[in-house]
């Protein structure tokens, strides 16, 4: 009787999960990357549940694809209200979900739990190929001059986006950082990026001042993150998100997310605009692969088309 009790219970979707959760502990992979997965499986679960859907030999591909259809038309609650609204998730977003689910049934074939990967058949959503937002000189000067700098907390919130301006380095690298992983002699940041590798990032001599004059502000609280909140903990990757689009709010920057990413974009369309090197460029973002890179050059190449049109010596001239 227990035995059969265990077997219902090995098969209850909940179960798995949390066995899954485990095996990417095991595995050392990044608490971000463990976070997005348990988040994305616990959200697949509520979907099903409210089908009464709970067994894992019964998820085949018409419940998957119900699940990605439904992320076109979904509840989210807007962090500013509280209200609940229905957005359709982006393409990258269900992309995302997709392939979570995807590496959790994997899983689940590799461990003898199912016979089969239901997913496996199924296509990956279709990414949307959108213009990447930067800030403006004029934005990044409003978003800049929000906080109080003569206050500890408002010098640090102007640090942190200094920091992201400088360095286009991912909000979890950021929140991560300890003092100890600076290098003040070359001007380096250690960070960890995606698939737990460690890589350095360069920082400018006026950034190093900056975060001199933090730490000195900061001096009376022992804790070793670079970047700590109210209590002298470290900050979170929400935390940071919501800081800088309150300071969006309060600038009255409309119509471009106001967020650590758009940081990161404006950093490398930046970096190309000055003839950064692409190969360096790939190296300080993190990147894998040169895709992404190639977007970002681009970008910078229909900046200075139309930084053409509007300053050609010879069409100034009016000959």
């Amino acid at each position: 009787m227990k035995l059969q009790i265990l077997k219902q219970e090995h098969e209850l979707l909940s179960f798995q999960i949390q066995g899954f959760l485990s095996y990417c502990k095991s595995k050392n992979l990044s608490q971000v990357t463990i976070e997005g997965y348990e988040s994305i499986l616990k959200d697949f679960e509520r979907f099903l549940g409210g089908q009464d859907i709970l067994k894992i030999n019964q998820i085949n591909q018409s419940v998957i694809g119900e699940y990605l259809l439904s992320l076109t038309n979904k509840e989210i609650i807007n962090q500013a209200t509280g209200k609940v609204m229905r957005v359709g998730l982006s393409s990258y977003a269900r992309r995302n979900r997709f392939a979570t689910i995807r590496v959790f049934f994997n899983y689940l074939v590799e461990y003898g739990y199912i016979a089969e990967n239901s997913i496996q058949k199924l296509k990956s959503p279709k990414l949307e190929k959108k213009l990447i937002q930067t800030f403006s000189a004029e934005q990044l000067s409003k978003l800049l001059s929000m906080p109080n700098q003569k206050v500890l907390n408002g010098y640090r919130d102007y640090t942190i986006m200094l920091t992201l301006l400088d360095t286009g380095m991912r909000v979890s690298e950021l929140t991560n950082l300890r003092v100890e992983d600076i290098d003040w002699t070359e001007n380096m940041f250690l960070v960890m990026g995606k698939g737990r590798k460690e890589r350095t990032i360069p920082f400018s001599s006026r950034l190093k001042r900056i975060l001199w004059k933090y730490l000195d502000k900061r001096r009376h609280i022992e804790n070793d993150f670079l970047f700590l909140d109210i209590y002298g903990e470290k900050m979170t990757r929400h935390a940071v998100q919501q800081m800088i689009s309150k300071y969006g709010q309060r600038a009255g920057i409309t119509k471009i997310r106001v967020s650590p990413h758009t940081f990161r974009h404006t950093f490398a369309k930046m970096w190309i605009l000055n003839g950064g090197n692409t190969f360096s460029l790939q190296k300080i973002l993190g990147h894998s692969t040169m895709d992404m890179v190639r977007n970002y050059v681009n970008l910078a190449s229909s900046d200075v088309q139309i930084q053409h049109r509007k300053f050609s010596p010879l069409d100034r001239m009016g000959l």
